[in-house]
């Protein structure tokens, strides 16, 4: 076992049946035979004019095939008990901690012009991303700021600079 030199180990397979077909017994083809009947015999309902044709598990909204009408009514509830708990989550996450807040569309000339002037920046310097280090922490610290006053002015708090 590993500290000594060792032999590999052969085991020699003997195939008593050199055939190059596959062998298929009766009862095999029996049972493929009745799968295949049991599958043409369900039933797919045909959709009205106003309904989709739909896959045989769709629970998103509600259509299943036969047996599965009560998988279907759970799966309905349980997603619209799932959105009902979304919503709710929601409300309460907006409450405590305010609404979102979008300021890049109030300063999205201010980026856009940062944005190229770092681009241009990388272009101008292939291969030399540290030469661009000033113009990247100035887009950072736009944006940092930016960020920083949406927060603050949306819990109405202001800074000693803006008193």
């Amino acid at each position: 076992m590993g500290a000594r030199n060792s032999t590999p180990q052969t085991a020699h397979i003997i195939n008593p049946v050199r055939a190059s077909a596959i062998h298929v017994t009766p009862s095999v083809i029996s049972r493929l035979e009745s799968a295949k009947q049991q599958i043409s015999e369900v039933a797919v309902p045909t959709p009205t004019k106003d309904e989709q044709i739909h896959c045989a598990r769709c629970c998103t909204c509600g259509y299943f095939k036969g047996k599965d009408k009560e998988a279907s009514l759970l799966a309905m509830k349980s997603n619209e008990l799932q959105e009902a708990q979304y919503v709710k989550t929601l409300e309460k996450l907006e409450a405590m901690l305010g609404k979102p807040v979008r300021f890049a569309e109030v300063h999205n000339k201010n980026l856009k012009k940062l944005e190229h002037k770092l681009i241009k920046c990388y272009a101008d310097n292939p291969r030399k991303p540290l030469h661009c280090s000033d113009a990247a922490k100035e887009y950072h610290n736009f944006v940092f700021k930016q960020q920083f006053d949406a927060i603050l002015s949306a819990k109405n708090i202001t800074t000693q600079n803006k008193q």
